[in-house]
């Protein structure tokens, strides 16, 4: 026989099936396709050949080089129904993920950066040309190469970001600005995300009869139970813990937090975050238009939303919810400098960050990176205590001082507020609605007061739990210079808004130090006693 079998010389048009597997073999890129698979099976070939010298039944044939096939997943998953290139089945399942997968912890958008640290890995490292390269040939091998890597440098999605973390153009700093640990890596939590996207991925592919066979089976399983364990370890000991009440006061000092704060973005975003448990990308991207007055309790909310249109995601379905702005936060002066970059005619809480590939892709990258190098600066080493700790910070200090777990989920988006609003409008009280371990906390309808509206009532716990021994009127005047320093300019006829000022200015930095001090000491002369500061 020649050395590509042509089945037509065997059999007309046919179909080769078993189990999962399906091959239709009608034309000449089917026929195409058939021959790289015995190309890849040679024993399979021998085995055909044979089997077709002596008349064998074609179906038997079919079903012994499918079942070895499947088996050998290590192998490129040829014969797939409907071939189709690896750049459009990660775009056409990321399109069919997108808003599906808003009920679970992964985004559209997490998948799509694992994907895109695939395909960057493909063409960086293996050098193959991801633009011709088919979702078929994606092998067992292969990803275990890409999860090894993954492991290593975490997501690399870009030419630029290969150049400076894997070619070894690092800055030699970590995401939160502190110096990267010598074994760095991503947590294993983190991978496992991952891996969960790769295997959703070749699912999805399978099912859309692009694959023939899954590479991620249970050898390659297998291969990853150090991994799984270490993810389970970390999911019980989680690596982020609270500030202590001493660090609160030692980060929020008036002086300390202006001199390395200026930036509205720099100074606010933490204060939001202790007295919201709001995440960072959460605050950094609010608008303007996100934060009102609630008609129907009259109470001043920040509204947390995914919006399409500006790009805007947040981590799942529950995530999206309204909360309260604390009375502490009013009272340092939040409302005053809303109502000033509103006065300037801004839409974004922020409108001095700039747009661009990596806020796009990262909006709280810089703001991590700062708040990092600020904690080092003050001597806060500790790699459990980064700024999503104030997320920690607020959840335990509200359980800790009584507030009902389920209102304290709905405050942080560990559960469905929208339901929870729905079910109180049609009832007039509480009930049990969905929510994450909402059968642990399945008596927490105990502690409602009937007829009270679910903003007033997370109101009343935020302003009466997330108070802490702040210098809040010092925060005020440190606010107030924040405020005089934000600004719009015209540049080439088209608005330009700033915030702060450059850390190489230090005699204006002198200066507003100065400004500081003296509004403090008016501030102290004209309060009586230590009313301003919770006990």
């Amino acid at each position: 026989m020649s050395s590509n079998i042509d089945p037509r010389d065997l059999l007309q048009q046919m179909t080769l099936q078993a189990g999962d597997l399906k091959i239709d073999i009608k034309d000449l890129n089917d026929l195409t396709l058939f021959n790289e698979l015995l190309k890849a099976q040679p024993q399979l070939k021998d085995m055909l050949e044979k089997a077709a010298g002596s008349l064998s039944d074609p179906q038997a044939i079919v079903r012994t080089l499918s079942q070895s096939v499947v088996k050998a997943a290590g192998q490129p998953a040829f014969g797939s129904i409907k071939p189709q290139r690896l750049t459009a089945a990660v775009d056409e399942y990321i399109e069919s993920r997108d808003g599906v997968g808003r009920n679970s912890e992964s985004t559209g958008a997490e998948k799509k950066r694992s994907l895109d640290s695939l395909l960057m890995f493909l063409k960086r490292s293996l050098e193959v040309d991801i633009s011709k390269t088919h979702v078929h040939e994606l092998t067992r091998a292969t990803l275990l190469k890409f999860v090894n890597f993954y492991a290593k440098y975490g997501a690399v999605t870009s030419d630029a970001v290969w150049d400076k973390t894997v070619d070894g153009k690092d800055t030699g700093k970590g995401k939160d600005g502190r110096p990267a640990k010598s074994n760095s890596g991503v947590a294993a939590r983190t991978l496992l995300k991952a891996i969960g996207h790769l295997e959703d991925f070749c699912t999805y592919c399978v099912t859309s009869e692009v694959m023939a066979s899954n590479p991620i089976d249970e050898d390659f399983r297998k291969a990853l139970k150090g991994i799984k364990d270490e993810a389970a370890t970390a999911r019980k000991h989680n690596g982020y813990r609270p500030f202590s009440p001493d660090q609160l006061k030692l980060i929020f000092d008036p002086e300390k937090c202006l001199a390395a704060n200026s930036a509205a973005d720099y100074f606010w975003c933490a204060l939001i975050a202790l007295f919201t448990a709001a995440r960072l990308g959460e605050i950094v991207t609010l608008s303007l238009a996100d934060i009102y007055v609630d008609p129907a309790s009259g109470v001043l909310v920040f509204r947390i939303r995914e919006d399409e249109e500006s790009g805007r995601r947040v981590k799942n379905r529950n995530s999206e919810r309204i909360v309260p702005v604390s009375r502490r936060l009013i009272e340092i002066g939040f409302r005053e400098y809303v109502e000033h970059v509103h006065t300037l005619g801004a839409l974004a809480l922020f409108p001095h960050l700039k747009q661009g590939a990596t806020r796009a892709s990262d909006p709280s990258k810089n703001q991590s990176r700062q708040f990092g190098r600020y904690l080092t600066d003050l001597g806060i080493t500790d790699e459990d205590l980064v700024f999503h700790s104030f997320r920690h910070t607020a959840i335990t200090t509200m359980l800790g001082r009584g507030v009902p777990p389920m209102d304290s989920e709905l405050i942080a988006g560990h559960a469905a507020q929208d339901l929870a609003m729905r079910a109180e409008s049609i009832s007039g009280a509480r009930r049990a609605w969905s929510a994450t371990q909402a059968s642990t906390y399945a008596h927490a309808t105990l502690f409602t007061e009937e007829g009270e509206p679910l903003l007033k009532r997370l109101q009343r716990h935020i302003d009466n739990a997330l108070d802490f021994n702040l210098d809040y009127p010092g925060l005020r005047c440190a606010a107030e210079i924040v405020r005089k320093n934000t600004t719009k300019q015209t540049r080439d006829g088209a608005a330009v808004f700033k915030s702060g000022w450059h850390t190489n200015a230090k005699d204006y930095a002198q200066q507003m130090l100065d400004e500081l001090r003296r509004s403090r000491a008016v501030a102290a002369a004209t309060t009586p006693g230590d009313s301003d500061t919770a006990a």
